[in-house]
């Protein structure tokens, strides 16, 4: 009978055939790492030891399993699956999904734990705009994009006149205009967006019906993709409420209603949060 040694090595299906993903019944970690990185585009989330995948349809890298939820990726059982064929094991992933996470973290592919593109690109829905250059860029997995604004670019797009029940709503009794005010604070998301502090924050104030609402919850989540909107009040942002604070992690936009008429005696989180520094949550 054959030994251990004398019974062939499993090969990839299609592959080369020198490349050998098991020996003498031993996953090779290295090979298989290196055969899933070169047919996948793969960054990892460092923060959380969790693999993404790059999505070419939507030009976004996705999880490839909910996060926190303990599970190995998918994507490195259905790889192995294929890979390996009938000598498949689930007791393969764990130490396969290490070393690609490893990999990962040495060749420098991983989601910025800083929310914010630092290569300067805003994601718009039909490509990637390069505010360096000021060129829309097609989808690329080399860019760590997670999201994407509801909204094309297109520059030559003819202007649009607003609506005068707005220019009327945002006129004061003295006769200043504030609209043009108005779009400099709700353009601060492109500054969120490529990781800045906004410069301008605005609240709202009129009578009922008056187009508030319209603004924010109509014509806003236009634009703003509601898994990158948040809904924390100024009364909420509290040293105390640290838990409310999380709820801006990750987020372009924050969007409330009606301001509570009781005096807010802590703005010490509001002023972090327009001033740049560093905040500090609960999850």
């Amino acid at each position: 009978a054959p030994t251990q040694c004398d019974v062939p090595p499993k090969k990839p299906r299609g592959g080369d055939a020198e490349s050998l993903f098991i020996v003498s019944g031993r996953v090779q970690n290295r090979t298989v790492t290196e055969h899933i990185l070169a047919t996948h585009n793969l960054m990892v989330d460092a923060d959380r030891d969790v693999l993404w995948e790059y999505n070419s349809e939507s030009g976004v890298y996705q999880p490839t399993r909910p996060v926190g939820s303990g599970k190995h990726s998918s994507i490195i059982g259905n790889a192995l699956r294929k890979m390996l064929g009938d000598e498949f094991d689930t007791r393969y992933i764990p130490s396969v999904e290490f070393s690609v996470l490893e990999t990962l973290r040495e060749q420098g592919r991983a989601i910025p734990s800083t929310f914010g593109d630092p290569q300067g690109h805003i994601p718009f829905a039909n490509g990637n705009y390069n505010t360096a250059t000021d060129e829309l860029e097609s989808f690329s997995p080399d860019l760590a994009i997670t999201y994407r604004l509801l909204v094309n670019y297109n520059p030559d797009a003819p202007f649009l006149e607003i609506p005068a029940w707005l220019k009327a709503n945002t006129t004061l009794s003295d006769g200043a205009d504030q609209l043009d005010v108005l779009l400099d604070i709700v353009s601060g998301f492109y500054d969120s967006i490529l990781g800045k502090t906004p410069r301008k924050i605005g609240v709202m104030f009129g009578e009922s019906r008056s187009g508030k609402g319209t603004f924010c919850n109509d014509l806003l989540p236009l634009i703003v993709p509601s898994d990158r909107t948040a809904a924390i009040g100024l009364a909420e942002m509290t040293a105390d409420n640290r838990f409310a604070v999380s709820g801006l992690h990750g987020c372009i936009l924050s969007v409330t209603g009606e301001l509570p008429d009781t005096f807010i005696k802590d703005t010490s989180v509001f002023k972090m949060a327009t001033g740049g520094d560093t905040m500090h949550a609960d999850v």
